[in-house]
Formats: C-alpha cells, sequence, structure tokens
C-alpha cells in the first residue's frame, strides 16, 4: 500500500476501536478455561508475557484466546503497574512468582519460559467482564482461581502450589514426552 492509498484509507477507517477477540462474543460472567500456553517475548518497545486459553463453550465449540501482559520499556510507572498485575496473576493460579528473583538464581522471564510446561493444562475460574469507556470497548478477563475438586485438590492433576521443583520436574516431564524440545 503506497502512502496516498494509506491516506484515503485513514479517511475511511472509523476511529472507534473494534474488539475481534472471540471471547468477545461471550456474555459477561464466569468461565472454566484452560491454560493452553504461554510465551515470553523480548520485542523494540516492551516485554510482552502472554497467557494463551481455551473456554469449552459447548461439545462443539471451544473459543481460543489470550491474556497479555505488555511491560513498557520507557515507562517505569506503568511498567510497575503491568508486572504488578502479571505477578498477581500468576500467584493466584499457584506459582511462587514472589521467589523469581536474581538472588533465587531465577530471573523472572526466564522463570516465567521454565514454568510454560507447568502452567499448560491448568483448569482456572475467571471472570470475564466488558467495559465501555470513550466510544471504545474493552474486554478484561481476569484469573480468579484454580479449580478444584471435592478432595480440595486441582481437577487439572497439577500440584496447588507451583514452585522451583514442580517446576523443574514439569520441564523434565515436558523433556520426557518430547525428546526434541
Amino acid at each position: 500500500m503506497d502512502l496516498d492509498t494509506l491516506n484515503g484509507q485513514a479517511e475511511k477507517a472509523p476511529s472507534k476501536r473494534k474488539f475481534h477477540d472471540p471471547i468477545s462474543k461471550l456474555p459477561d460472567g464466569k468461565y472454566c478455561l484452560t491454560l493452553t500456553h504461554s510465551e515470553f517475548v523480548d520485542m523494540a518497545k516492551f516485554y510482552k508475557f502472554t497467557l494463551q486459553y481455551a473456554v469449552e463453550v459447548s461439545d462443539q465449540e471451544t473459543i481460543n484466546s489470550k491474556k497479555e501482559f505488555l511491560i513498557m520499556k520507557d515507562d517505569d510507572e506503568k511498567a510497575m503497574k503491568n508486572l504488578q498485575d502479571l505477578k498477581a496473576t500468576l500467584k493466584t493460579i499457584g506459582l511462587d512468582v514472589d521467589n523469581w528473583t536474581k538472588a533465587n538464581g531465577r530471573a523472572f522471564s526466564e522463570e516465567f519460559t521454565r514454568a510454560r510446561p507447568a502452567m499448560v493444562g491448568m483448569q482456572l475460574m475467571a471472570t470475564k467482564k466488558t467495559n465501555e469507556s470513550n466510544g471504545n470497548t474493552y474486554v478484561n478477563v481476569y484469573f480468579d482461581k484454580r479449580i478444584l475438586g471435592d478432595d480440595s485438590k486441582p481437577v487439572d492433576g497439577k500440584p496447588l502450589e507451583i514452585g522451583a521443583a514442580e517446576i523443574t520436574a514439569a520441564v523434565e516431564a515436558d523433556k520426557a514426552a518430547d525428546p526434541f524440545k
């Protein structure tokens, strides 16, 4: 697209934000979801931490979505707020994030990446809430807690509390299941 075409298209495009996340079609409320992937990416202007999840709507339909935390490299105040939200989310699902320190040999970004096999498959209760502001629609999904069975243990079979030993065990089990990783 050349610059003239861009300028013409910009005149036609509405300035209202349209939310395309498939989760937006569900009504606000509580949902059971399963974590399917996690990823850390070091980008030019920010660090991106992503938690992908699936919500089974019916026997025939599953909605896949993600929760992203963008940690700006040039805005310490906003970065601290987003890091706080990320850490609170990870702590809610049972990860020992307060111990993810360089002094413990567990730098945060490295431990987030290592914890992927421990997180994938977790079953969580979450709240979906839609907000409107300045004509824009925002959809937020909050991870509330792990789903526990009648025996007060997580239904996903993973430990309720996940520390260094549990992460290492999950990494080793993941390697054993797929030796090409």
